[in-house]
């Protein structure tokens, strides 16, 4: 009988570590594939933070473009004197109105600016999640 409850010992002994050999391997497989949609999720959110971080550069280049033009245009008009033609109130009014566009582009340029430091930071974030998510596959093995 003893032979026989030792080899009972040994069997069972030999399925339960071919049961933990398998949810293991089980285990890791999720794993990787986890890493793999992390790796997906991570690229994709890339993607739409470079093209968002683009278009506000692109805006931003504008905001410059037209802040420079209101600097100029105010610059020209707050040193004009009032001369014929052009009198006083209509000099002044005309002062006021390129200060009031100089004050709307610098507003713009701003906030195009602050958008811009959060778009990058946005991107850099996404690319770090990306590099982690291949540096986590390489680690387990599920080289893409």
């Amino acid at each position: 009988m003893s032979i026989q409850n030792s080899l009972n010992s040994v069997t069972a002994s030999l399925a339960a570590a071919a049961v933990a050999g398998k949810k293991a391997k089980d285990a890791k497989e999720a794993k990787i594939e986890g890493a793999k949609e992390e790796l997906d999720f991570s690229t994709a959110e890339l993607a739409n933070a470079k093209a968002t971080a683009g278009d506000i550069g692109n805006q931003l280049e504008e905001a410059t473009n037209k802040l420079a033009e209101a600097e100029g245009e105010n610059l020209i008009w707050q040193n004009q004197k009032p001369h014929r033609g052009l009198t006083k109130d209509a000099l002044s009014q005309k002062q006021q109105q390129t200060l009031d566009d100089l004050t709307a582009a610098q507003k713009a340029f701003d906030t195009l600016k602050m958008k811009d430091i959060a778009a990058k930071a946005m991107e850099a974030r996404w690319k770090n999640r990306v590099l982690n998510a291949h540096n986590k596959l390489n680690k387990l093995g599920g080289n893409r």
